[in-house]
């Protein structure tokens, strides 16, 4: 599935606006946070080939999600009737939040886009013989495996450069 074609100004543009929306109803801790995100997302827009630009907002987004959930939690206004701002921001702060996780997909395709690979190898399952890992050390072959081609190889390189598992137990 092809995503679309998002611009980042637009999701910079839209959580500008719910953002400053939602700072109606919570403190200056929610503004701080999601304001220097949006920063990272100019920084992004301001520096098109930049991956620093692009997986710092991307990372970002992912912890104002995080730090989004304990606000509300936290400063929700409880005990007394809502008035209608406060009402309205805090939909609309709930409504960035919902909105975060597709725009951490659309920085995470723009990411990609600018050259970035995935940080992240995590296998989803184990290997056929147990092993998670691969070894730290690789192993250093030569590209035959018949005893002709070995023993060609032998005459060619002397027995002092083969690689000791391929060398017959006489030399």
């Amino acid at each position: 599935m092809e995503l679309p074609a998002v611009n980042l100004k637009a999701i910079v543009l839209v959580h500008w606006l719910l953002t400053t929306w939602g700072c109606l109803t919570f403190s200056d801790s929610y503004a701080f946070a999601n304001f220097t995100v949006l920063a990272l997302g100019v920084w992004a827009i301001a520096q098109p080939d930049s991956l620093d630009a692009i997986i710092m907002f991307l990372v970002g987004l992912a912890i104002t999600i995080l730090l989004d959930i304990i606000y509300i939690s936290i400063f929700y206004p409880r005990g007394h009737t809502l008035s209608d701002t406060e009402h309205f921001g805090t939909g609309m702060a709930i409504f960035s939040l919902l909105l975060k996780p597709l725009s951490c997909l659309f920085a995470y395709h723009m990411y990609r886009e600018r050259g970035g690979e995935f940080i992240l190898n995590v296998p989803l399952a184990p290997c056929r013989n147990g092993a998670h890992t691969r070894p730290l050390t690789p192993r250093r072959t030569l590209p035959w495996h018949t005893p002709m081609q070995t023993w060609k190889a032998s005459q060619q390189l002397g027995p002092s450069e083969l690689p000791s598992h391929l060398m017959s137990p006489e030399t």
